[in-house]
């Protein structure tokens, strides 16, 4: 997780020439009529990608025409824009512009970045009547390659007015608080549009500070800054070069600070950084952090080696693999020490609230509690057997109780039904939620709520209301990361209070390091509510329940078998045909379609490589071999035909780029030499957009425009019709995963209906409120406008305790006019009447997306299937029926149904520490560091860092004085990095093959290990892995000994004829060496080296066999040999 970029200045005339600054973010050269002068600067127009004026909505006339006129024509825009603005402001020193200067997303498209971009300006400035100039730069990094896009958001300090702009400059927008709320909503929108497409990572609006990182974050220093450096004559690479700009030295002051703590204190790096958002992590994680910090290739190496042998690196698990250049290269598996001893101490004090004995409830009381919600809900069958056990198990007198339960297996009306039971001892109860959402729909409930964060600061602080006769309920458990889950464990220790904690471990995982709740329960043992009460059908019910413990392949096979999954074919290209009537449409159409079938179907195939052979570091070279590689071929031709039909006719097909959104660089890049370097290529493409006068894109305009699914949405369509007309008294709920399929299909459910009648022709423009929320219970609103009529499906978004509605809640308009709509609900078939000013969080309700599909239950759901949807959104879009839900796919996504099966249950599991250990009980932790240990230590790490700065300081006196300038030291990051969810999916499925396999090898090695019995494991990782099995302990001395699964030091046995085979096992051995962590087993690894070496020279006294083969190896093994009196020597030297 990064921290967001967003800076917030003031432009003004004391300070600069506002008229330059205009210039450089537009891209234009503006006129000031002030000095007479046509200011110009480096950036020029072809690389400002894209300049659009957002106004608010109550603009006046001439607004909105500058507004287009600035998009038809931008030179001339941009300098109307310059004269009207300039104009109003007198003063030489005037504050002309607000500029909010924020970083987008790399991993974004063009569109996607401008589309998060406006969204944010929109609701967040303009929506508080603010005129924004926005201007997109989507540079790329000279050295790099990499994309660097961001937005430069100038606000103008008066209000728009019919005659201009407002004689008085608005004085609330110059507030000293508008950078930090302008940070935190464009991380909440950041993060809602990462997760809407798919990406892991997540932003985070706190400081380092707040993170609990002592580390300063680095400010930001700019194209701009280094070129004038390098003007002044300084080097901004040098650390220590003079600087001359007051960024450029805020830039080095921090980023010297920032090496000299880690110098000081390289665990930090450890336990600060790397372990901040994942429990385990590989050395590749370590070495993009130092390669972030320290550009010394000595000190890098230094540090590196200091926290190889740091007390904080724990070694998980041991692996390591050859390369074809018989390099080696590590994938073990690390975790911290702080990490590790805080997930061992949530289990183990998880284990004790869950035997303390406290807030008992009569048995008859519960009893009669059953009772009354029997004949309460006897239309619908009476409490489940399941959610009577539960009640029962969370009301016996103990601290700590858990339920786990799968989606529509009754959770909320077992929480409901346990509130009225512990209210008739005179209990008070509680609720807490991760997120502002979920604890609202407890709130649902009865239970007076609030966010996790919340009650866990003002316990902190001592504020917390809560006594001993409370008791806390914690919804959507699975959400909460370690850190909060022992925090709340901590604070319900501290108050006495009880604790009942509400899951399932199929749904989000949380943000920061640690499946905390997976831990929990498989420690404490839950309740498990298993009987689903929203399906009827048998194998519709173990479909969920598979899907609940993440079986989602078995689940979707039966959707399948029982033939509830198609897979429709679209319609074929007639390229060809295209070409001889020169259909100049249809062929850009196809270009885009191909560009995107080329995209997935290569990224797909990179994917089955990588599984498949994870030793292969390039599997490009191997795509010729892949079943979809003739296929690849078939769209890339297709794509590059007709990329070179649109070079031919560029006149021709110019406007149509536009108008179908045709990224020109990528368009260009089709043309350029593929030998050149990364950075070459863009500099050749971008040349070739501007020599081509390809078109800039339209910000209303849609990247890429073309209709992948266009058969698939008619099947759909028509299916869901059918249905509809069969029964209409029947709730029918369309799914998408985007929003575009979800408009679409909401017009076409609409007119189809209006043509029979049941949708009035009558309709009411009404503008909507969205409101969601990202992982840290941000609020995001947008606002859209859309048409209503008498019989629309409406959906609520918001829960309402005075409408009686719900997030997700589904209903029926009776009747509706400008003012109010008048709806009946579809659950309890209440009536309620609103004005849509008011309450206006509600959509049209035929189709919905998935995400918020969460909460409704419906007779007959339909579900697109699209190549974007993984495996949380297959569970809850897949769940939400009664009667049956059906899924259409199209073969375009899905060429194979074996593709379908492996995109919908595509996981982003989080793994612990404790999955690498099984008996974490007999862990004994290293005793810290002696006060003269710590202080040598500190000692040395200060001279270590003043030796830093000297060197520095004498490389810039040389580079000053005399001339001498510094080599370039290129710091490669050497060890590959996989992503903890794709370990997790390894670890998990692979559990039981592995641990035989360890454990047969400690039984030929003569290891003892302690047979435990499994602890109860909560019901979704029990079943996805089948066990808990991690590795025992086999030491109690040490603690990273039972830790390490790696290959344990064998005698010597008699070596074979082929001494390869030595030959491999002595580089294990010296690889082992290298990463040992204690001198014990370093002396034994030395022990059982020298063995192998010795019997190695006995049968080939000159080595020749290796020395032809390995000259490298053939001078260690000599060493080792020859030199064990000198390496004794250096390490007792060392160890002084």
């Amino acid at each position: 997780m990064a921290l967001a970029h967003g800076r917030l200045k003031v432009i003004s005339r004391s300070k600069r020439n506002t008229v330059r600054a205009l210039a450089y973010r537009t891209g234009c050269k503006v006129y000031d009529h002030r000095d007479g002068e046509l200011k110009t600067t480096r950036k020029k127009m072809h690389e400002v990608q894209h300049v659009e004026l957002l106004l608010p909505q109550d603009a006046p006339e001439w607004a909105l025409e500058l507004r287009n006129f600035i998009v038809t024509d931008r030179p001339k825009g941009v300098q109307k824009f310059s004269d009207i603005v300039e104009g109003h402001e007198k003063r030489k020193d005037a504050q002309v512009y607000r500029e909010y200067e924020f970083a987008l997303p790399r991993e974004f498209t063009d569109k996607q970045c401008i589309k998060l971009a406006n969204e944010f300006i929109q609701d967040q400035m303009c929506g508080q009547g603010m005129a924004v100039l926005a201007n997109f730069h989507f540079d790329v990094d000279e050295e790099t390659g990499e994309r660097k896009p961001h937005c430069h958001a100038l606000m103008l300090t008066r209000r728009l007015t019919d005659k201009g702009l407002a004689l008085k400059k608005e004085v609330d927008w110059n507030r000293r608080n508008l950078g930090a709320e302008l940070r935190e909503q464009l991380v909440a929108y950041t993060n809602f549009h990462l997760k809407m497409h798919g990406f892991d990572e997540r932003l985070d609006h706190r400081s380092y500070a707040e993170r609990g990182i002592k580390l300063e974050p680095q400010p930001k220093r700019g194209t701009n800054i280094k070129a004038a450096e390098i003007r002044e004559g300084n080097n901004p690479q040098n650390l220590f070069s003079s600087a001359t700009t007051e960024k450029a030295i805020a830039f080095r002051e921090t980023k010297l600070r920032n090496v000299c703590r880690i110098i000081r204190n390289p665990d930090i790096v450890l336990r600060d950084i790397v372990s901040k958002h994942h429990s385990t992590f590989m050395w590749g994680d370590v070495e993009k952090v130092l390669n972030r910090y320290i550009d010394d290739k000595d000190l890098y190496k230094q540090v590196e080696q200091k926290l190889k042998s740091s007390k904080e690196l724990v070694l998980l698990k041991y692996e390591s693999v050859k390369n074809k250049d018989d390099s080696i290269e590590d994938r073990s598996i690390y975790t911290t020490r702080m990490m590790l001893k805080a997930e061992v101490s949530l289990v183990q004090l998880a284990e004790k609230l869950s035997k303390t004995k406290c807030h008992e409830v009569s048995v008859h009381k519960v009893n009669a509690v059953i009772k009354q919600f029997d004949q309460k809900l006897s239309m619908h069958g009476g409490l489940s057997p399941d959610q009577k056990k539960a009640l029962q198990h969370i009301a016996a007198p103990n601290q700590l109780s858990c339920i786990v339960g799968y989606a529509g297996a009754g959770k909320t009306t077992a929480v409901e039904a346990a509130k009225a039971i512990w209210e008739l001892d005179g209990y008070k109860v509680y609720g807490l939620a991760p997120t502002g959402r979920a604890a609202q729909n407890l709130a649902q409930s009865g239970i007076p709520s609030q966010t996790l964060h919340k009650f866990l600061k003002s316990h902190e602080e001592g504020r917390c209301q809560y006594k001993a006769r409370s008791i806390l309920v914690l919804d959507e458990a699975g959400m909460v990361d370690t850190e909060r889950f022992d925090e709340f464990l901590q604070a319900v220790d501290d108050l006495k209070v009880k604790a009942v904690i509400v899951g399932d471990g199929a749904q989000l995982q949380p943000v920061e390091a640690g499946p905390a709740f997976r831990l929990v329960t498989q420690k404490v043992g839950t309740s498990h509510l298993e009987k689903i009460v929203r399906q009827q059908e048998t194998w519709q019910q173990e479909a969920t329940k598979l899907f609940g413990t993440l079986k989602t392949t078995e689940a979707l096979q039966k959707y399948h078998q029982n033939g509830y999954v198609q897979f429709i074919e679209e319609k074929e290209i007639p390229l060809a045909e295209f070409i001889e009537t020169r259909n100049h449409t249809k062929i850009v159409e196809t270009y885009n379609l191909s560009r995107r079938m080329v995209g997935n179907i290569y990224h797909l195939m990179i994917e089955d490589f990588k599984e498949a052979n994870r030793e292969e570091k390039n599997p490009y070279y191997h795509l010729q071999s892949h079943k979809d590689y003739a296929l690849y071929r078939e769209w890339r031709d297709m794509k590059m035909a007709c990329a070179t039909y649109m070079r031919e006719n560029l006149e021709e097909c110019r406007p149509l780029m536009k108008e179908l959104g045709v990224d020109p660089y990528h368009f260009a890049e089709q043309f350029v030499d593929k030998d050149l370097s990364f950075k070459e290529q863009k500099l050749e493409a971008a040349h070739l957009a501007h020599l081509w006068k390809l078109p800039q894109l339209d910000p209303y305009q849609k990247k890429h425009i073309c209709e992948l699914r266009d058969q698939t949405k008619k099947a759909l369509i028509q299916e869901w019709y059918l249905s509809f007309k069969e029964d209409p008294h029947k709730s029918h709920l369309i799914m998408t995963y985007s929003k575009t399929d979800t408009a679409m299909l909401n017009e076409e459910a609409r007119h189809l209906l209006k043509q029979d009648g049941i949708i009035s022709k009558e309709e009411y423009l009404h503008t909507i409120h969205k409101e969601d929320e990202d992982d840290f219970g941000d609020k995001i609103v947008t606002k859209e406008e859309k048409h209503f009529a008498q019989g629309d499906r409406i959906l609520f978004l918001k829960n309402d305790n005075g409408l009686g509605v719900r997030n997700g809640t589904l209903g029926v308009i009776l009747e509706i006019d400008r003012h109010k709509i008048k709806a009946k609900l579809d659950y309890t078939g209440d009536i309620i009447s609103f004005a849509p000013k008011l309450y206006p969080y509600f959509d049209q309700g035929w189709a919905a997306n998935i995400h918020k599909s969460q909460g409704v239950t419906v007779d007959r759901a339909f579900l697109l299937a699209t190549y974007e949807t993984y495996r949380n959104l297959a569970y809850v879009g897949m769940t939400r029926h009664r009667e049956f839900v059906k899924v259409f796919g199209s073969k375009l996504d899905f060429r194979r149904e074996e593709i379908f099966f492996k995109r919908l249950s595509s996981s982003q599991e989080k793994l612990s520490s404790l999955d690498y250990v099984r008996d974490y009980d007999s862990i004994n932790f290293p005793n810290k560091n002696t006060k003269l240990q710590e202080i040598l230590n500190r000692l040395g790490n200060e001279l270590q860092a003043i030796r830093f700065v000297s060197k520095q300081a004498w490389q810039s006196i040389a580079e000053r004085f005399l001339g001498k300038i510094p080599e370039q030291q290129e710091i490669r990051i050497s060890q590959e990095s996989i992503s903890e969810h794709i370990r997790a999916k390894e670890l998990l499925e692979n559990h039981d093959t592995e641990n035989d396999k360890l454990h047969k090898k400690e039984d030929e090695q003569g290891y003892t290990t302690r047979s435990t019995p499994i602890p109860n494991s909560s019901r979704a990782f029990k079943d996805e892995a089948r066990s808990t099995g991690v590795r025992p302990s086999t030491e109690k001395e040490e603690f990273k000994k039972p830790l390490s699964s790696h290959k344990m030091v064998q005698e010597p046995q008699a070596l074979t004829s082929d001494n390869l085979t030595a030959l491999e096992r002595i580089r294990s051995l010296i690889n082992d060496h290298k990463l040992a962590h204690t001198e014990a087993e370093r002396r034994q690894i030395e022990v059982t080296l020298n063995q192998y070496a010795k019997e190695l020279y006995k049968q080939d006294p000159t080595l020749k066999s290796i020395r032809d083969k390995d000259k490298e190896m053939t001078k260690q093994i000599r060493a080792i040999l020859f030199e064990e009196n000198r390496s004794k020597q250096i390490d007792k030297n060392y160890e002084r």
